[in-house]
């Protein structure tokens, strides 16, 4: 019990300074800077919930010179009719839908960016992703990275926005208290960023220059790649403190689940050290352990239940007051009560990610090698259940 209870102590520490970090970000001081032109570049398949608001939230920005370039792999793709709305609802803004036929990558998303980077006015390219919503200065902070003359690519925080259904918000619960904790204790702690794809500012210049898109067609985690690339050519990755919001009203509980298990894996290709040290963050599970231990043991172990309750409590006040500083209001007590059965789930996500080796993704099943390269999966070898993901 007593190595059960220091885990616990450092994994209590481990979310203390995570928390830290994300502080040092979104309270950093926004940086005037240069306002050069962007061409945004939003991939879509199928219609999301909230598209029209998403892609308004960005049509609506307060910034001197951008376009918007929505795309698809299908001309009858529904996401592209919303976006010629929002075009003809923004008239000052230039809109542009655009067919990307697949270019024979195993990325669906890495073939429609390739052609959308082919249509672009400017150097400067942004990759938002079809489910994020922004906030009025969300561009000119993002641009204000770039007075940094080192800084190659500039990303953004996250945090969920809509939730109704369970799969929701244990979607919102998980990206808003351990995605952003794990991103930023990356960056302060390891000095390494990791970059989700859902909002990229970069030189298309540099881009070419250090790699391209050939690089990562065949790529699960491209957005990881990407940054990796810029930092190994020297480049800074930046963060911007503006949050930027994944917003989800639906989702059921299994989408949740299989999206999960597929990041897990990608985690698990990209850093095996620190995949393994995953479960040190999840002080959630070290003190359901200790509790149960405390309930099932004897006289001497029952001392134990008092402190698990409340390392617990602990717990759920400092991702009270991590969810408030982020999406600006505190979440209802039964959001807040859910992490605790959010965070026992991703323990056992991360215990099947340790082992799986395939995806199905689109009807197509993968093996996911190093670095999250995809190569088609043996239908002999695989005696495993496939989990069915969907796109991202």
């Amino acid at each position: 019990m007593l190595a059960i209870v220091a885990i616990a102590v450092v994994s209590l520490i481990v979310v203390y300074l995570a928390d830290r970090a994300v502080r040092a970000t979104v309270d950093a001081r926004r940086l005037s800077g240069p306002t050069f032109p962007i061409s945004i570049c939003k991939p879509v398949k199928g219609l999301d919930e909230g598209f029209a608001e998403n892609l308004a939230s960005l049509a609506r920005q307060a910034y001197p010179d951008f376009e918007i370039l929505v795309g698809a792999a299908e001309r009858n793709d529904p996401a592209l009719a919303v976006a010629r709305q929002v075009a003809a609802n923004h008239p000052n803004v230039s809109i542009r839908t655009i067919v990307c036929p697949d270019d024979g990558g195993k990325n669906p998303k890495v073939s429609i960016l390739k052609t959308l980077s082919r249509h672009t006015r400017y150097d400067h390219m942004l990759i938002s992703d079809s489910n994020v919503r922004v906030s009025p200065g969300y561009l000119t902070n993002l641009a204000a990275q770039f007075r940094d003359p080192s800084v190659g690519l500039a990303t953004n925080p996250i945090a969920g926005l809509g939730e109704e259904s369970t799969g929701a918000r244990l979607e919102g619960l998980h990206l808003v208290t351990y995605v952003a904790r794990a991103l930023a204790f990356a960056r302060h702690y390891a000095g390494h960023a990791c970059v989700v794809g859902k909002s990229m500012l970069f030189r298309q210049s540099d881009w070419r220059r250090i790699g391209g898109w050939s690089t990562v067609r065949d790529i699960l985690a491209e957005d990881y790649a990407i940054g990796h690339a810029f930092e190994e050519a020297g480049y800074r990755v930046a963060v911007s403190p503006d949050v930027i919001f994944n917003f989800n009203q639906r989702w059921p509980v299994a989408r949740f689940i299989n999206r999960h298990m597929r990041w897990g894996q990608m985690r698990r290709r990209t850093s095996l050290p620190a995949f393994l040290a995953e479960p040190l963050s999840n002080p959630i599970a070290w003190l359901s352990l200790l509790a149960m231990g405390a309930l099932g043991g004897g006289r001497d172990e029952s001392v134990y239940l008092p402190l698990a309750l409340a390392g617990i409590s602990l717990k759920l006040a400092w991702d009270r007051t991590l969810i408030t500083r982020l999406c600006g209001a505190p979440p209802t007590l039964s959001t807040l009560l859910l992490g605790v059965p959010k965070d026992l789930l991703m323990l056992g996500i991360w215990g099947v990610a340790a082992f799986r080796r395939t995806i199905d993704w689109r009807g197509n099943r993968f093996l996911i090698q190093a670095g999250t390269r995809l190569v088609a999966a043996p239908t002999s070898t695989c005696a495993e259940t496939a989990m069915v993901l969907p796109p991202r």
